[in-house]
């Protein structure tokens, strides 16, 4: 198994949680209007700091950042502005594992 993955046992209750370590991945997001969009804005109030823009992404997770980097997995989710005084973003996304290093794992 590559480095920049590992998966540990968290404890031994009665029911088993994983925690997963990842490492050397990087996500890419190409925004609304660009050739490779992998975003789209849903809502725009627009407010000042972008505050209440809601917005859907499937962006994409490779394993470097070279040319011969490999899809790992996608980040598919919402994310919001979510600050009034300071820009912030509320990001939640499940990672849905596309290469078959990381679907067996789990």
């Amino acid at each position: 198994m590559a480095k920049y993955f590992q998966s540990a046992p968290v404890s031994n209750e009665a029911l088993k949680h994983k925690e997963i370590l990842l490492d050397g991945l990087y996500m890419h997001e190409d925004l609304d209007g660009s050739p490779n969009q992998n975003q789209k804005t849903i809502v725009n109030p627009n407010l000042p700091l972008q505050f209440g823009c809601t917005v859907a992404n499937d962006w994409t997770i490779y394993d470097g950042l070279g040319a011969d980097k490999k899809l790992v997995a996608r980040a598919q989710g919402p994310h919001m502005g979510a600050g009034v005084a300071k820009g912030s973003w509320f990001i939640c996304f499940n990672m849905v594992f596309v290469d078959d290093r990381f679907a067996r794992t789990f």
